[in-house]
């Protein structure tokens, strides 16, 4: 059964970043309320440690939907510490993180409508499986519809339709 979302909402689901050797991959996954996938994007980076790559995954999702003015955001994360970290000022986050962390603060204080929360790693294995891709390829900026690759979403119920919005611009 998929999750209740409110009409209009843009849901960013970054990936669970591949990581290894100090190298990670950051998928992101711009989802409409329907479950239809908006814009999809992935990314290589250097990061100390997991907790760096998941907050670089989040910084990099909020800041494109950010580029695009996306009013209406439910973020979805599975890393329960980086979501922590983000919503709560009385965890410092540690030095490897820092950085993407303030920013995400500073773009959700902008952002009324905007909201982050932590979902378990099985409803986001679509986003990981996407990262883990995207390592493997070197794969750098927005993945096109048909590039892609179907059996990441293997896990999930249905195959969620492309669809193309006109009213966001993603790059």
């Amino acid at each position: 059964m998929k999750d209740p979302k409110p009409p209009g909402t843009e849901i960013a689901r970054p990936a669970d970043a591949s990581f290894k050797d100090g190298l990670c991959a950051v998928a992101i996954l711009v989802r409409d309320s329907s479950g239809a996938i908006v814009h999809a994007a992935g990314f290589k980076s250097w990061a100390h440690d997991v907790v760096a790559a998941e907050a670089l995954a989040i910084a990099k999702a909020l800041s494109i939907l950010d580029k695009a003015g996306v009013h209406q955001v439910l973020f979805e994360s599975d890393s329960l510490v980086a979501v922590n970290l983000i919503l709560h000022d009385d965890i410092p986050p540690d030095w490897t993180a820092k950085v993407d962390i303030e920013a995400a603060k500073f773009l959700l204080s902008h952002w009324p409508m905007w909201h982050v929360c932590n979902i378990p790693r099985l409803k986001n294995s679509a986003a990981d499986l996407l990262a883990k891709w995207a390592f493997h390829r070197g794969w750098s900026g927005t993945i096109p519809h048909n590039c892609i690759p179907l059996d990441i979403f293997c896990e999930e119920s249905s195959v969620p339709p492309f669809v193309t919005l006109d009213c966001f611009d993603f790059e």
